[in-house]
């Protein structure tokens, strides 16, 4: 059975009840956020809920070792209009569930044969999403991947 990168990181990512209690609209694969296509990430009255967006980047090579390679991604976070409180909750939960500290070195592992640390990158701020209509923010992560 293949574990992909993306499905480690969503499955860390939802089983945190902590996290969960604020990212009531979930997290989402999908490019677009809209009523048909992510509608856990609406309420009745059809108000966008905070809910995030995880979408993969780029990989390179680390050099000078065959082995080993740098992955990106990124969490962009949503809520409806009125602030960045869920937003700035969400964001620092991710953080202190991916970030790799001095203190402890967060890794998942996926299948065939690779171990991955992760590593916050920086974060995109207080913006709006002008097809949303709502805040939105953004952080960038990057994972070390090691063949075993």
């Amino acid at each position: 059975m293949t574990t992909t990168l993306r499905s480690a990181i969503r499955t860390l990512l939802e089983g945190d009840a902590t996290l969960a209690a604020t990212m009531t609209g979930g997290l989402h694969d999908s490019t677009e956020i809209s009523p048909s296509k992510t509608p856990s990430a609406y309420d009745s009255r059809g108000d966008l809920k905070p809910c995030a967006v995880l979408r993969m980047g780029t990989m390179t090579p680390i050099e000078p070792f065959d082995e080993a390679e740098r992955e990106f991604f990124n969490i962009y976070f949503y809520q409806k209009p009125g602030g960045y409180d869920s937003i700035d909750v969400m964001r620092t939960r991710c953080k202190d569930l991916l970030h790799t500290t001095t203190d402890s070195l967060k890794t998942v592992t996926i299948s065939p044969g690779f171990v991955y640390e992760i590593r916050h990158a920086d974060d995109f701020g207080d913006s709006w999403d002008d097809a949303l209509g709502c805040p939105m923010s953004y952080s960038r992560y990057y994972v070390v991947k090691l063949r075993s």
